[in-house]
């Protein structure tokens, strides 16, 4: 079946259920609907659903499971708008789920997002402070983080931020290597401070010394230092831990170098 039939399928068992056992399964439905097709729609049920069962508002079972299908549906909902670049409806989401009570991870990220594009970076920081301290935090909270850091000119921080989100194993899910590093790469390039370049580098390797990623990093890192003979080496390592071909074409691409070249490199 697909999404439409699915769903046509859970709207025929709503209406062969009593009036007052469809409340549940209306919200499983509003979960459905966001995971086939829109989480923007599902959002726009949910409000539907909560007029039409504000009766059961009394009933403890049913505010348990709204709670956790409210997180669900609005969180998604937030990060589509974030993806859109919708930065007002984006603010509305996380500032609903964070009035509802509890400090929520993704809200306080969003939040912390939505700010920083609004120019409130006192406010973005907080935000994002406020989503590492907790348990449950997500890697991408670091570069959030960071980038408000940048934009406030505060270099050091900005990479300091990066590296601990980089090297923070309990963040789920974790930083994604290549995507913290290219932002570590911008913060360099924005204020060049070759001491604490090279002493970042090595605290990095100590910890990332098994990923490919790491070493294609440390390759562009070397030529953009004029060390030819080390990024190279850097690169052969790489290659060594199974970094992907387009990956190589665009480190070999800083060399001047082609996969023609392959032999000279990897030799």
């Amino acid at each position: 079946f697909d999404a439409t039939e699915r769903l046509a399928l859970m709207d025929q068992a709503i209406q062969r259920l009593p009036e007052g056992d469809r409340h549940h399964v209306e919200l499983a439905r509003v979960l459905l609907r966001g995971q086939l097709l829109d989480w923007e729609t599902a959002h726009r049920e949910l409000q539907a659903v909560l007029e039409r069962y504000d009766h059961c508002r009394g009933e403890p079972q049913w505010v348990h499971y709204l709670e956790n299908v409210q997180d669900a549906v609005d969180e998604s909902a937030g990060w589509q708008r974030k993806a859109r670049g919708d930065v007002t409806g984006t603010l509305e989401i996380a500032n609903a789920m964070l009035a509802r009570g509890a400090l929520h991870g993704g809200a306080l990220v969003m939040r912390g997002w939505a700010l920083r594009m609004s120019n409130q970076l006192s406010a973005s920081e907080a935000s994002l402070r406020a989503a590492i301290t907790l348990p449950k935090h997500s890697g991408f909270t670091y570069s959030e983080w960071s980038l408000t850091l940048l934009a406030q000119g505060r270099h050091r921080e900005a990479e300091q931020a990066l590296v601990d989100g980089l090297l923070d194993v309990h963040a789920k899910p974790g930083l994604p290597t290549r995507s913290g590093l290219e932002l570590l790469a911008a913060i360099w390039e924005a204020e060049r401070n070759l001491g604490a370049i090279r002493a970042t580098m090595v605290r990095l390797r100590r910890d990332l010394a098994r990923e490919a990623e790491f070493w294609a990093f440390a390759a562009r890192v070397h030529v953009r230092l004029g060390e030819r003979a080390e990024g190279l080496q850097a690169l052969r390592q790489a290659i060594r831990l199974g970094l992907p071909t387009p990956r190589q074409q665009e480190v070999l691409a800083d060399y001047g170098l082609s996969l023609a070249d392959w032999a000279l490199v990897a030799g």
